[in-house]
């Protein structure tokens, strides 16, 4: 990434993918002052997002934050993903961050509730999920 690139890179699911568009109210007025890098892919796992993280170089300066929102395909109702190997997962993932890009600052944003149902087992496994990511 030359001099004047994104300051900002977004790695993540279709919530980032479709920020743009769907929140283009927030993204515009909170992200594109920092040429944001929107490299959020649809249907994109913790395991994917890992896997690009890996294979992504942006040259020099590193971006100044890379932002981490990926986990729900994980946890939906066709997934069987447990909260504790979503959080691993995680783990995995930002260990690759912090020893890739030294210089970066790391935002992980949780996972967003989903379902109608408050207490739904499903609810339950994302907020397990995000206590988890948390600790």
């Amino acid at each position: 990434m030359a001099k004047g690139g994104a300051r900002v890179c977004l790695f993540g699911d279709s919530l980032t993918a479709f920020w743009p568009t769907v929140g283009v109210g927030s993204w515009e007025l909170d992200l594109v002052p920092f040429h944001p890098l929107n490299a959020g892919i649809a249907g994109d796992r913790v395991e994917n997002v890992h896997f690009r993280i890996q294979q992504a170089t942006f040259g020099k300066p590193e971006p100044e934050l890379l932002v981490i929102w990926c986990g729900t395909n994980n946890l939906g109702k066709e997934a069987s993903d447990s909260p504790e190997s979503v959080a691993a997962g995680l783990a995995a993932l930002l260990k690759t961050v912090r020893a890739k890009f030294p210089r970066s600052a790391v935002l992980v944003l949780s996972i967003l509730p989903s379902g109608f149902e408050p207490g739904s087992p499903l609810r339950q496994r994302i907020r397990r999920a995000n206590e988890l990511i948390q600790a």
